[in-house]
């Protein structure tokens, strides 16, 4: 990727979300331009990015709106406590909460730590299904290294979580995240503000 490139289309980003009142520029967009970059032309890839950070998943993130984000966290705390409950009681034990690591994989669309043939997948699938599949695909990593973060300090398993993108086949991945039980309309519902 065109780095030069890429640097304009994150200023031009910028500069559209701050004349819509939107803030400007803001973590993981590079990851996010830099994977549109490598499958499009750089005006496509800029008319992708900002309407991609309109979807109604990333605003929270980018607006910094903790109340929405928060509820992301114990969303994906609840179902990762109903499909994994050892893992979910370990990690919960040693202090090692999501928000440590699931901020990334989301805000980036898993292209920070994962390679692009996994991060460009998982570009499908939340394209075609939505904010639901991010939380079935971070479960099922978790599932994945389950194994390896069991028993484990906070140390290691924020070294294993770490280190997991450059060690899961895209094969493994997919089938890890297929294996999430969880329905896509239950995600939704427990992300709906409540009216109470």
């Amino acid at each position: 990727v065109d780095e030069g490139q890429l640097r304009e289309i994150l200023l031009a980003t910028a500069a559209v979300r701050r004349e819509l009142g939107l803030g400007g520029y803001t973590q993981g967009m590079s990851y996010l331009g830099a994977t549109l970059m490598v499958v499009l032309p750089p005006a496509t890839a800029f008319l992708c990015l900002t309407n991609l950070l309109a979807l109604r998943f990333f605003p929270p993130f980018l607006q910094m709106n903790l109340e929405q984000i928060e509820l992301r966290w114990r969303t994906f705390e609840i179902l990762l406590g109903q499909e994994c409950p050892y893992l979910a009681c370990h990690l919960d034990q040693v202090g090692f909460t999501s928000d440590l690591f699931i901020t990334d994989w989301w805000l980036t669309l898993f292209s920070k730590d994962f390679p692009i043939e996994i991060a460009a997948r998982v570009w499908d699938c939340f394209l075609l299904e939505g904010e639901p599949y991010l939380f079935k695909a971070a479960i099922g990593v978790c599932k994945h290294v389950e194994p390896q973060l069991l028993g484990q300090p906070m140390e290691v398993c924020h070294g294993v979580i770490g280190k997991v993108g450059k060690a899961i086949t895209p094969d493994a991945f997919f089938a890890a995240a297929a294996s999430v039980g969880v329905s896509a309309n239950f995600i939704r519902e427990m992300l709906r503000p409540s009216t109470a």
